[in-house]
């Protein structure tokens, strides 16, 4: 949405500020989220990143009506097999993608 891109690109102002004052740059990771790949906007949102010279994960988080759903129900636990598999295996692909970058170690509930 335009809030969405709003936003982004301020956080996005904020992070070369920052790294305008540091002697070692921050490297932000920027997590799509909301992401309809059918959708032009989504799609140029991803392309306009890297022209910045951000990165971002290749696992987006999508348009789904299972996250907003989850929220009413105590997470996605709480959601049909049917609803919630597509958005437990984008977040499962996340942790995987971001784990070696982050240097952490996590177990995904499933």
């Amino acid at each position: 949405s335009h809030l969405d891109l709003s936003a982004l690109s301020r956080t996005l102002k904020q992070i070369k500020r920052a790294n305008d004052l540091r002697e070692s740059p921050l490297e932000a990771i920027v997590v799509p989220t909301r992401i309809n790949n059918r959708e032009k906007s989504s799609r140029e949102l991803l392309e306009s990143l890297g022209k910045l010279g951000f990165r971002h994960t290749r696992g987006v988080i999508a348009e789904r009506s299972a996250y907003r759903r989850a929220s009413g129900v105590g997470g996605l636990e709480g959601l049909p097999a049917s609803t919630r598999i597509l958005a437990v295996r984008e977040i499962e692909a996340l942790v995987n993608e971001l784990e070696p970058l982050l240097g952490i170690m996590s177990e995904v509930i499933g």
